[in-house]
């Protein structure tokens, strides 16, 4: 009988009878909830397989080791003269390899987006001088089509989609920063390399050069056309200071080598040594 029904339903559409408008809004309402299960689960199914796709080599890069993490901010002046020691690897983003120009050596983990590079040509132009071991990206069809940055790196990983590791980490708390018209709901990718340190579970990570929204300090040096857009209108100040908060209350080895970088409020200072 249910079948039948069912079989029926569209004919009965124009009916006023109120038992049929029932069974066509059950059916719709069923198709939509069926909908919504399935795009959510084919969601979670895509970042597994991806996340067990990056897994082996990101864990084999981290686990265990010790972590600078490079940002480009005001209190990465003080980069030039650092000394690394050799069993410290080097996380840097976007325009961080700047910083790199006067002592080249291997960037460990290298993270960038499409977005970011299609607003600054610098990157895309000056990247192919670089040495990377891992590069991140959220596009990997777009990076591929660029024929001159196939040498620069080793490995090629796409990035998961938003706050994958964030979320995680912040386990059980809960937080989404997507209704807020001031600020970006995802973190920077300065904070996103401490988010895969930390979910990787390095030994030691040090930070410099993130000092929430200064990350572009160096911008006066990459000439005007090459800004094709910075975005100002929205930050990632309150996302980021959040993360470092619970940071700061679950885990002790994440430093800031910097004495004037405004993590030090969230983060002890501690020099690399």
């Amino acid at each position: 009988m249910l079948q039948f029904l069912l079989r029926n339903i569209d004919g009965k559409r124009g009916s006023a009878n109120p038992f049929w408008k029932l069974i066509v809004h059950a059916r719709d309402l069923a198709g939509k909830v069926y909908f919504f299960i399935f795009f959510r689960l084919s969601v979670v199914i895509a970042q597994r397989v991806l996340h067990l796709k990056n897994h082996a080599a990101l864990s084999n890069l981290i686990n265990g080791k010790r972590i600078l993490i490079l940002g480009s901010g005001p209190s990465a002046k003080d980069f030039g003269v650092l000394r690394i020691p050799s069993d410290v690897l080097l996380f840097t983003c976007n325009y961080g390899f700047y910083l790199l120009k006067d002592r080249p050596r291997t960037i460990d983990l290298y993270l960038t987006n499409k977005n970011c590079m299609e607003a600054n040509l610098a990157i895309p132009r000056e990247l192919p001088t670089m040495k990377i071991d891992v590069l991140l990206m959220n596009d990997l069809a777009y990076l591929r089509k660029k024929k001159n940055l196939g040498n620069c790196y080793q490995k090629l990983l796409r990035t998961p989609p938003d706050n994958y590791y964030f979320e995680r980490l912040i386990r059980p708390l809960s937080v989404s920063f997507r209704n807020d018209p001031t600020t970006w709901h995802d973190t920077s990718s300065g904070i996103k390399l401490l988010e895969y340190a930390l979910a990787f579970r390095a030994k030691e990570i040090y930070l410099i050069g993130i000092d929430f929204g200064q990350e572009h300090v160096y911008q006066n040096t990459i000439s005007r056309e090459d800004w094709l857009s910075v975005p100002k209108q929205r930050t990632h100040f309150k996302i980021d200071r959040y993360f470092l908060t619970v940071v700061s209350k679950r885990y002790r080895n994440v430093f800031s080598i910097s004495k004037e970088s405004p993590v030090n409020a969230y983060l002890p200072y501690r020099p690399l040594e």
